[in-house]
């Protein structure tokens, strides 16, 4: 029989949050995060990371970049960001 790496995976995610003066690792077992009061047009970095049974993170990350929305250019929420995983 092959071996199953997924087998070894948990039900929570690591995911990693950053910017130049910004970083925050949030541990979840949500499929959906949503994060509030970043900055206004700031680079954000996210990774995330599936964490195995035994508690550590995977190695390897899924990973993504976006920039929050300068002051008064939306009636949304611009500096909210909501990210599926």
């Amino acid at each position: 029989m092959a071996p199953c790496p997924s087998c070894n995976l948990g039900a929570q995610y690591l995911l990693t949050v950053s910017s130049k003066t910004y970083k925050e690792r949030y541990k979840t077992d949500k499929k959906e995060f949503t994060l509030s009061g970043l900055k206004p047009s700031t680079y954000y970095n996210f990774t995330v990371q599936p964490i195995m049974k035994n508690g550590k993170p995977v190695p390897a990350v899924a990973f993504a970049s976006t920039k929050t929305l300068p002051p008064g250019t939306s009636t949304f929420h611009p500096h909210v960001v909501t990210y599926l995983l």
